[in-house]
């Protein structure tokens, strides 16, 4: 908010006071920052589909896979991947979707 504030001319204080004086500018606010967060994560989509790195930041980042990440099996147990795996089961399904083979020169080397 004080990147906005700084954009408007005003003070992070007057900029706080106002939303909260002004429930309609609150919510247009509030849509705004949605709108932003909307447009950052279809970017960062777009760039998923073409860069295994950008997969593997989303993969970590949305889906909070770092660090023995669990995921359930068939038979509704856990399974621990290790960052290795988990970024393998990434590439693979990022090759699915571009329906190319995956890329074998990015695939980890069992290390995080």
């Amino acid at each position: 908010m004080t990147a906005a504030a700084r954009v408007l001319c005003v003070s992070h204080r007057l900029l706080v006071q106002f939303l909260a004086d002004h429930p309609e500018a609150r919510e247009a606010w509030q849509r705004g920052k949605g709108l932003g967060r909307v447009s950052l994560r279809r970017l960062l989509w777009k760039q998923a589909q073409a860069d295994p790195a950008q997969a593997r930041f989303l993969a970590k980042h949305w889906l909070g896979m770092n660090g023995g990440q669990s995921q359930q099996n068939e038979n509704d147990k856990a399974v621990v991947l290790t960052g290795g795996e988990r970024i393998k089961l990434i590439l693979e399904l990022q090759a699915k979707v571009r329906g190319s083979p995956p890329d074998r020169a990015t695939e980890p080397d069992g290390t995080d």
